[in-house]
């Protein structure tokens, strides 16, 4: 508790609290007023941190990162649990991604892939239109400032590239500020998302055996354990022998930054042995990656990616038949809208064969008709055949005629 004190002028009061205990400290600091319903108002409010456990609040308030006056004006607007957030809204953006960086994602993969994001920011923020929200002197809450639409319109790159940045800064505010925090949502909600287009599979199964054929022998398997078990790059590069399960023939899926759950897939027991060799990874994913791009230009498709092989499961399922909603428990899709996509690709197929028959059958009749020789219509046929059947029976009566006349 906070206890009343004077200072040698006996005008100011002060508070002195031990929170040792709960792991914040001692607080002996100036409650920057004489007036005493004002001292126990403020002291109040300190009492209520401590009984939220706000302690992250009550430790900015004692490394002076956070006024008592602040606080109190906080507190009147019904705001006083954020104040962590308008703490850390003010720190220098860049220093605060370079303090962040390590702790976000589960890979360093992901964490070198929000790298890249950022030194781009950077880069864009350095430009004439952006300086003023992104330049170095930038603070954490200038993101709630920046004109987003037109940073996205001056961005370049790939929709994907645009909506990777926009999960850096999930994470990275998720991190900062936790998940739940008003602000973050309030600037996720400013960013736009662009639209990606769904990858087609433009392959076939003989390509993939070719790519498959140019790897290295040790690389072979790594090939078929991602087309077999639908697993993402990320997921496939955590899994080790502990994530076998080889009575059953499954494999239990690696938790991920993206994809916290954890899920077992099944193989086809003619087929375990490709997932024994392939797990672990033989090679990291630089040399992964090398290998990969070389055999597939090898192969004729050099645009294949890792990712291609679990959309390449997916629709040569569906194409075999396996129902939709098993093809969602294979891929682990949360939404059947999600795994749907893969639906009309098979639905277009479905309609340009049924339009191909169709102009396939026309143009068969119209062959057929121009090799038969042609024919006179059905009723000029009848006329005249009945034509000369009325000649032939008129001719022996006329020569009757003659006959009987002479005698």
């Amino acid at each position: 508790m906070a206890r009343q004190k004077k200072n040698p002028t006996g005008s100011i009061l002060y508070f002195d609290l031990d929170l040792t205990r709960i792991g914040v400290g001692r607080i002996t600091k100036s409650a920057r007023t004489s007036d005493l319903a004002v001292y126990h108002k403020r002291k109040g409010i300190l009492q209520t941190l401590q009984n939220a456990g706000k302690l992250d609040i009550l430790k900015a308030f004692k490394d002076d990162q956070i006024s008592i006056e602040e606080l109190h004006t906080l507190n009147e607007q019904q705001q006083l649990f954020e104040a962590m957030d308008l703490i850390l809204f003010g720190r220098n953006l860049w220093e605060s991604f370079a303090d962040t960086i390590e702790s976000m994602g589960s890979s360093e993969l992901t964490r070198r892939r929000y790298q890249t994001s950022i030194d781009k920011l950077k880069r864009v923020g350095e430009t004439e239109p952006f300086k003023k929200r992104l330049g170095p002197g930038a603070t954490v809450g200038d993101l709630e400032r920046v004109d987003w639409k037109r940073l996205m319109n001056e961005w370049g790159g790939s929709p994907a590239d645009w909506n990777h940045l926009h999960r850096m800064i999930s994470h990275f505010l998720s991190k900062l500020v936790g998940k739940k925090s008003p602000h973050r949502h309030r600037i996720l909600e400013l960013i736009p998302r662009k639209k990606e287009s769904a990858r087609v599979v433009t392959f076939t199964v003989a390509s993939l055996f070719r790519v498959r054929d140019a790897l290295p022998e040790k690389m072979r398997p790594v090939l078929m354990t991602l087309l077999l078990t639908g697993m993402r790059r990320t997921e496939y590069l955590l899994a080790t022998k502990a994530h076998l399960l080889p009575d059953v023939h499954g494999v239990k899926i690696p938790a991920t930054e993206a994809d916290s759950s954890t899920d077992t897939v099944y193989v086809d027991e003619k087929l375990w042995h490709w997932i024994e060799a392939g797990i672990p990874s033989p090679l990291r994913y630089k040399w992964l990656r090398t290998h990969w791009k070389r055999a597939c230009r090898e192969a004729g498709v050099p645009d294949l990616r890792f990712q291609d092989l679990r959309h390449a499961l997916a629709q040569w399922a569906m194409e075999a038949g396996v129902p939709v909603n098993e093809v969602m428990a294979l891929l682990r899709h949360e939404k059947l809208e999600t795994t749907a996509i893969y639906l009309k690709t098979i639905a277009k197929k479905n309609a340009a064969k049924v339009l191909g028959d169709v102009v396939a059958t026309n143009e068969k009749r119209r062959a057929k008709k121009k090799k038969a020789p042609p024919r006179r219509r059905a009723s000029a046929a009848r006329g005249a055949s009945k034509r000369r059947n009325a000649a032939s029976s008129a001719r022996p009566a006329r020569a009757k005629k003659k006959s009987v006349g002479r005698g």
